[in-house]
């Protein structure tokens, strides 16, 4: 049912958009490497964890997933 419409949102400028509006990260964590960490991810992935992880303030169209708590 969701194929059909993806949720996407990626700011060009990523963590900076928030920043912009006054919001500061709190943590922040790559999904990849927290399931690198976990010992989740599939043996073909393991190897994509250790490329460097790109500049979350200057994302540009880099594909990136993480979670990250914003403080006011």
């Amino acid at each position: 049912m969701l194929d059909n419409a993806p949720f996407k949102f990626s700011p060009a400028d990523g963590l900076a958009h928030f920043e912009k509006l006054g919001w500061t990260p709190a943590n922040m964590e790559s999904v990849l490497l927290a399931a690198r960490r976990f010992h989740r991810l599939p043996r073909v992935m393991r190897l994509v964890a250790y490329i460097p992880q790109p500049n979350p303030r200057k994302l540009g169209n880099m594909p990136w997933n993480a979670v990250i708590r914003l403080a006011h």
